[in-house]
């Protein structure tokens, strides 16, 4: 690996609560990791859209992954590939003689009519991102989800559109936040006094603890019942 190589290990991977391994629905995940990646030449951040964002204010979309090329006769590239890929509407992706209703409304398609370019097997999970009309930052619009064969005419590319779980991510992450606090606080509340209480953080008064910890505690149940309203709201608008 060469110097602009970053690598980093994934503490938990959290799978969205209603993913349906047959049809392919809510295919979406985050990953948790130990460490932040520094941002540089060669690591950039997407931002991740809400419905606030209009699929026409975006333009010149990519697809990128380390997955089968057709030019390597289906066997795995040395490095990362990338390929520009127009968005398809959705009512034409899902129509006869395309995919047919298979695809979900929280599903994008991209890619060509004609096939030819497409992600493929080993991609799955890579991103989907398009820069904004008015601006050179990029959107993460879709996470790689699935398709019938690859680069196939008619058959283009499906993406997990991430504005419709844009809501589900700020709860995953504030939820573990939260949970990450409140166990530093209980593990600051148990250590075991020392001989020097000025440098360690053990010597604070318990009550000092327990005013941390309650708020936290309410907030992670705050939270689930805001989730559970989503999930009311997703089924009625269904």
């Amino acid at each position: 690996m060469g110097p602009e190589t970053q690598l980093r290990y994934v503490r938990q991977i959290i799978i969205h609560e209603d993913y349906d391994n047959t049809t392919q629905a809510n295919d979406i995940a985050l990953m948790e990791l130990y460490e932040p990646f520094r941002c540089g030449p060669y690591v950039q951040l997407a931002c991740v859209p809400d419905f606030s964002l209009q699929l026409w204010q975006l333009r010149n979309c990519y697809v990128s992954g380390w997955g089968v090329t057709m030019a390597r006769s289906g066997g795995l590239p040395p490095a990362l590939q990338e390929a520009k890929v127009p968005l398809i509407d959705l009512q034409v992706c899902n129509s006869s003689g395309w995919y047919r209703g298979d695809i979900h409304h929280h599903n994008l398609c991209a890619g060509y009519p004609q096939g030819g370019i497409d992600t493929c097997q080993g991609d799955s999970g890579g991103p989907l991102v398009c820069q904004d009309l008015y601006a050179d930052h990029f959107w993460l619009v879709g996470v790689t989800s699935f398709g019938a064969g690859c680069a196939r005419a008619r058959r283009p590319g499906v993406y997990t559109s991430t504005r419709h779980f844009h809501d589900w991510i700020l709860i995953q992450m504030m939820q573990r936040s939260v949970r990450a606090a409140t166990a530093t606080q209980l593990t600051w509340s148990h250590v075991p006094t020392t001989s020097n209480p000025v440098e360690t953080p053990q010597t604070m008064e318990p009550s000092h603890f327990s005013s941390w910890i309650y708020p936290f505690n309410k907030l992670v149940d705050f939270l689930a019942v805001v989730q559970e309203l989503l999930q009311v709201l997703k089924s009625g608008n269904t």
